[in-house]
């Protein structure tokens, strides 16, 4: 096989060190909140914080109709020169679905007793209505960066966001403010982060539009926002079904389980415009380095993450979220199937199969629902973690069978391409679930399957070849520019 090498400019290199730097000062300083507020408030308040970030997430999927495009015109325009720019139509849809949805999710606070009842959701239902709408206002113009190409300063955006969620929580927090303190916090950072985020934005933004401009734009992108959309559902429905089965305590055991997980989550889309080649030139050149060598380090670092998940769990968030431990490491080797089914969807979209998209994620979200309604009485919220494992696995099958019935890839490249590294990470995942080894056994399990990903040759020796070649192009051209 040819490997074509695609090199980076020294700018763009930057740029994926400012996304990474960024990303990774973000992740650590939430961490660090979330760790704090897990030993200063109860587990039922953390449970209620988790579920207003849940509520937010949802929100900002709901108010991306006319941005959805972007994310693929995105992955297929690798060179970032600033074309993608964010429309009229887009900003004036996003702002009023904004507004009713913040309407909307004040109503449902409004009437917490029917879904909560007894718990603090209510009597600090304006802080929250805050918080839900600074996260949706900030999200909104951090993605905005992405459209524009503007990963350095989305990149000094986010570290400025995690810095301040430290600051802000960990002095509210020791003084003694406890969990309406912690919110007023949030809504701090958020205040903070909104004016940082749109100030930057280098776009004037006018509320003006045509009306059959505006059609255009949503009836273009509204296939693949539906699809976005159902495809969110599906991966939160189990934190809405946890809280209704089981109690907001439980949903806080939930949520710094997936903490961990969500590093390697977070890190693979900071880098992912850079790693990535175009999917539809892969498709029809039948090559997969890209789609190899970044499960293959994804899955590495979530076996890493399986083996020091007890002492990570004891050092964050403290003796009380140990029972995280298991659910943490089924949440990583999901992350690993996540990742595989995103290759899977990219390319179907590519080759103008958005609709069977939509329908994998519909069937996928109405598998998410039954399994989490069955197997969260029956293993708690372990089964939660098995629901969105299995709705993984069921998604990627099904992508593969349709992928394979149009004859746009050869299901065994792809299936090559990703076992090597997913049947090594399961057996890591099974081992340490059933017999819980100490940590020296623990990493004694991880160097057999790194071992045993080199034996299958899960990545071959010219795909580093090639990526340090990339990496070394981009810093010449650096050098010789700067000469």
């Amino acid at each position: 096989m040819n490997l074509r090498i695609r090199h980076r400019s020294s700018s763009q290199m930057k740029n994926l060190y400012f996304a990474l730097s960024g990303t990774a000062i973000s992740i650590f300083g939430w961490m660090i909140t979330l760790g704090a507020a897990s030993r200063y408030i109860s587990s039922t308040e953390l449970g209620v914080c988790y579920l207003v970030f849940v509520l937010s997430a949802v929100g900002l999927a709901l108010t991306s109709i006319g941005g959805r495009s972007a994310v693929i015109s995105l992955a297929e325009d690798h060179r970032f020169q600033g074309k993608l720019t964010m429309d009229q139509p887009p900003v004036t849809v996003k702002a009023v679905t904004v507004a009713l949805l913040v309407l909307a999710i004040g109503l449902l606070i409004w009437g917490h007793d029917m879904i909560m009842p007894g718990t603090v959701f209510g009597e600090l239902k304006w802080v929250i209505l805050l918080v839900i709408l600074m996260e949706m206002v900030t999200g909104s113009g951090l993605s905005t960066f992405a459209g524009l190409g503007r990963f350095r300063t989305a990149g000094v955006l986010h570290g400025l966001k995690g810095i301040f969620s430290v600051a802000a929580s960990l002095l509210v927090l020791v003084m003694g403010f406890g969990f309406e303190g912690f919110l007023w916090s949030l809504v701090f950072t958020g205040v903070c982060m909104t004016i940082l985020v749109w100030y930057s934005i280098p776009v004037r933004f006018s509320f003006s539009f045509e009306l059959p401009t505006m059609r255009q734009v949503t009836s273009a992108s509204s296939m693949l926002y539906l699809a976005y959309l159902v495809s969110i559902l599906s991966v939160k429905s189990a934190e809405g079904m946890i809280v209704v089965l089981s109690g907001a305590a439980a949903l806080a055991v939930y949520g710094n389980a997936l903490l961990l997980p969500t590093l390697l989550i977070r890190m693979f889309e900071a880098v992912r415009p850079f790693i990535l080649d175009t999917p539809g030139d892969m498709a029809r050149s039948g090559q997969y380095i890209s789609m190899r060598t970044t499960s293959a380090v994804i899955a590495v670092m979530a076996g890493l993450l399986m083996v020091f998940a007890h002492p990570l769990t004891l050092m964050i968030f403290g003796e009380t979220y140990l029972p995280c431990v298991p659910i943490t490491r089924l949440l990583c080797f999901w992350v690993v199937l996540s990742l595989v089914n995103y290759f899977l969807v990219i390319y179907s979209i590519d080759t103008g199969q958005i609709r069977k998209v939509l329908g994998v994620n519909g069937l996928g979200f109405a598998v998410a629902i039954t399994g989490n309604w069955f197997l969260i009485p029956e293993f708690g919220v372990t089964g939660a973690a098995l629901a969105l494992t299995l709705t993984s696995f069921l998604t990627i099958l099904i992508s593969l069978l349709i992928l394979s019935s149009g004859r746009v890839l050869s299901v065994s490249g792809l299936v090559v391409s990703f076992y090597k590294s997913i049947l090594p990470l399961f057996a890591l995942c099974a081992a340490l679930q059933a017999t819980a080894p100490g940590l020296n056994h623990s990493m004694l399990y991880w160097v057999l399957f790194v071992l045993s990903m080199l034996g299958l040759k899960a990545v071959p020796v010219q795909d580093f070849k090639s990526a340090v070649r990339t990496m070394r192009y981009g810093m010449d051209t650096g050098s010789h520019a700067a000469g």
